[in-house]
């Protein structure tokens, strides 16, 4: 039961996860997938469990 609870944190944690300003997000392999956008620039990355699967967790800078 506690290893299913501490399954749903994490999955939740994921969902919620929010990049800081420098635009890392951290994924559930611990890693950090990092955007080398420049200041002012927004990182948009798909932060999915399918993103890491499909090696499509990079990140894309987009200026708002």
């Amino acid at each position: 039961m506690e290893k299913v609870l501490g399954l749903l944190l994490v999955a939740r944690a994921v969902v919620y996860a929010v990049p800081d300003p420098r635009g890392i997000i951290i994924n559930l392999d611990e890693g950090e997938l990092t955007c080398p956008c420049e200041r002012g620039l927004t990182c948009d990355v798909d932060k999915t469990i399918v993103g890491s699967i499909t090696n499509t967790n990079f990140g894309v800078c987009l200026d708002l």
